[in-house]
């Protein structure tokens, strides 16, 4: 075992007693990934995605969730990626500056990319998305809100 999965499994171990919520990159390693997250008892995020349609029909089976930004709906395969994501499990992420768009200016317009792609997918409201998009950071983070006043 590599030395980068050596010290994933240890995030894992140590995140999985505690009911963390782990953001997840798996570029050019979504397989191996998803074996090491076999089991795991957090939640994830599977950041940017760009790994194999099996990985992610199975991720999405284990209830995962995916932060999209706008460059994923921009490319051929992040759309084939994309559209395969119920709105359930959607997320909403920049990952500025580290995308073309966001080198030189952000704001928060970008999410309105994502809506707006989401809506048109899968024919409801601009709002319903961005109601649904919201209430799934709300049940990614709820576990560990509990008991909190």
């Amino acid at each position: 075992m590599l030395n980068q999965e050596n010290i994933f499994e240890q995030i894992l171990e140590a995140s999985s007693e505690k009911d963390k919520i782990l953001s997840v990159h798996s570029r050019r390693a979504s397989k191996e990934v998803m074996e090491h997250l076999n089991g795991f008892k957090g939640r994830v995020i599977l950041h940017w995605f760009t790994g194999r349609i099996q990985d992610l029909e199975e991720a999405i089976d284990r209830g995962y969730y995916f932060s999209i930004n706008p460059q994923m709906i921009k490319s051929k395969s992040g759309v084939n990626i994309v559209s395969h994501i119920p709105v359930q499990r959607i997320l909403l992420e920049s990952d500025a500056p580290f995308i073309a768009e966001c080198k030189n200016e952000y704001t928060i317009d970008f999410n309105n990319v994502i809506y707006n792609y989401f809506s048109n997918l899968y024919g409801v409201t601009y709002e319903r998305v961005m109601m649904r998009v919201k209430a799934n950071f709300a049940e990614v983070i709820k576990k560990d809100n509990q008991g909190v006043e």
